[in-house]
């Protein structure tokens, strides 16, 4: 076990009542100790398995996205458009007066 590696918990630096051990090297962790030894051994194996875990694969899908209009198509279906509501105002007549003339 390497104890540079242990946690904040496992030493006394500022943790509580725990300061005031007296005669101590200031841990409350024993490398020596069997219930630590063993502690220490568990949290390596459960670490190894976390490490192992891939994430789940998940199925795709497919999105389709509609393509922005030509900006051509754009203004076509704009001048359309403004001709038809002229031709709804009554205005078709002089509509087709002007584009006979200019054509």
């Amino acid at each position: 076990m390497y104890y540079p590696s242990l946690s904040h918990f496992c030493r006394t630096e500022g943790f509580g009542s725990s300061k005031n051990l007296e005669g101590g090297s200031g841990n409350v962790y024993s490398l020596d100790h069997s219930f630590h030894q063993q502690l220490h051994n568990y949290v390596k194996q459960q670490a190894k398995l976390c490490e192992d875990v891939t994430p789940i694969k998940q199925g795709s899908f497919h999105m389709v996205f509609p393509e922005p209009q030509d900006v051509d198509t754009r203004i076509s279906k704009i001048m359309k458009s403004e001709f038809d509501s002229l031709t709804l105002n009554g205005d078709k007549e002089r509509l087709n007066k002007s584009t006979e003339t200019h054509v």
